[in-house]
């Protein structure tokens, strides 16, 4: 008689859209023990038919899963036979769903498979709905997004930022009564230290760590092999280059009322609150892509500032580059390097900033599209006429100090330091009236 084989157990991979989980999933997959298919919806299966059997047994649609150990047996039967399909010739022990929709069938999936296991990934909201702007060029009709923006199509940020709660929210109430077969991955933690998260879920599921899995899963990446993130196929390394986008996101479109729930549910998952100084980093925070100064120290160290007592300290912070940090004081005709007291900052990144005092681009278009940030001190959100007019004006300063210092010959060749002195103050960063 030949013997039969045990069935393959079972790991969800859950999370909203635009969070990591294909990069996770395709990295599981090349692990010797785990297969992980592109999303097949083994969750949806499980309630759609728990769904079936409660009603062929007498419930509603509208009644809570009503399932008897026969037919929780059929259920799990039919859900292993493709599981195991998959599986089974790959020598593998462990089948992965990574479906968007899983984190709203979990109850249905824990009664037919009550060993299974979450792995849920997060990521901060503002990422979420800058990278789910920047996968829907001509339309939200994938990823699980035109429900919501059909209802807020005058606002999609509102309404990415409602899909992104949804989930969070769904993921947060199943933790608290199944944390122990739950482990929450921070897309942020798993980017910087993919080889230490791998380790992290390797252990949860219950496989040993294969420190050549990583180059394995890049070298081997799928091209087309089902629905999932477009991006992978063409990834070679993985990187911490898109964490922060989000702070280009225009945070006034998300009402207070969002905002405060939002809020609560970042939290919980261990980020900072959605403030008004959010987009800009504080020293020392930036996310460099290159550690060399860019070319934003050249200009501001060239301009010839003069004194204005009729305009406001306002400073220029660029988001990747924690040295490129500028004060420009035009009361006081002088620009320099470091951090103080301000009405208000403008921020980007440098060679956006660099863009915006030479005029190559136009400021109102890199305000438009959040390359450039309007923050000022407060905790009411300013208009995009306030941002606008506050942009104007530091461009106004800025190029009348870049006009003025062509039209100087320095005598003796010297310029201004680039650098803080002992006596100019530092704030972290803080942006006050």
């Amino acid at each position: 008689m030949k013997r039969r084989r045990s069935p393959v157990g079972l790991v969800m991979v859950a999370g909203a859209a635009r969070s990591g989980t294909t990069l996770l999933r395709v990295l599981m997959d090349a692990h010797p023990a785990v297969g992980a298919p592109a999303e097949a919806g083994i969750p949806a299966l499980v309630a759609q038919l728990a769904r079936v059997w409660t009603i062929v047994g007498g419930g509603t649609p509208e009644s809570e899963l009503q399932l008897t150990r026969s037919s929780r047996l059929a259920i799990r039967r039919a859900a292993l036979e493709p599981m195991s399909s998959y599986c089974l010739p790959r020598n593998k022990r462990i089948y992965c769903d990574k479906s968007l929709d899983s984190v709203f069938h979990l109850e249905a999936v824990h009664q037919v498979f009550p060993a299974a296991r979450c792995i849920f990934l997060v990521r901060h909201v503002m990422d979420v709905v800058a990278s789910a702007l920047d996968a829907s060029p001509w339309g939200f009709n994938a990823y699980g997004f035109q429900p919501f923006v059909q209802q807020s199509p005058d606002n999609f940020v509102a309404a990415l930022a409602q899909y992104w709660r949804t989930h969070v929210e769904a993921m947060l109430r199943w933790e608290a009564t199944h944390g122990e077969r739950c482990l929450r991955i921070r897309y942020e933690d798993f980017v910087a230290e993919p080889d230490h998260t791998m380790k992290v879920v390797c252990g949860f599921i219950g496989v040993p760590h294969d420190p050549e899995l990583i180059p394995r899963a890049l070298r081997n990446r799928p091209v087309d092999e089902g629905p999932g993130d477009h991006k992978l196929a063409h990834t070679e390394a993985i990187s911490a280059s898109s964490v922060g986008t989000g702070k280009r996101v225009p945070l006034a479109l998300i009402a207070p009322a969002l905002r405060e729930a939002l809020d609560a549910d970042l939290a919980a998952l261990g980020y900072g609150p959605l403030g008004t100084d959010w987009s800009v980093p504080t020293e020392g925070q930036a996310t460099p892509r290159d550690e060399r100064p860019g070319g934003l120290t050249n200009v501001m160290s060239e301009l010839a500032l003069s004194r204005n007592g009729y305009r406001r300290r306002f400073a220029l912070i660029a988001d990747d580059f924690a040295q490129e940090r500028w004060i420009v004081d035009p009361r006081g005709g002088s620009i320099r390097n470091g951090d103080g007291k301000v009405a208000f900052a403008i921020t980007g990144s440098a060679d956006d900033l660099v863009r915006m005092i030479r005029g190559s681009e136009n400021a109102g278009a890199l305000l438009r599209h959040g390359r450039l940030r309007y923050v000022r001190s407060g905790t009411r959100q300013p208009s995009f006429g306030e941002a606008s007019s506050a942009l104007r004006e530091a461009t106004s300063v800025l190029r009348e100090a870049a006009a003025a210092a062509s039209a100087i010959q320095p005598r003796d060749g010297t310029k201004r330091p680039d650098g803080p002195t002992d006596d100019q103050p530092r704030t972290n960063g803080n942006v006050n009236t």
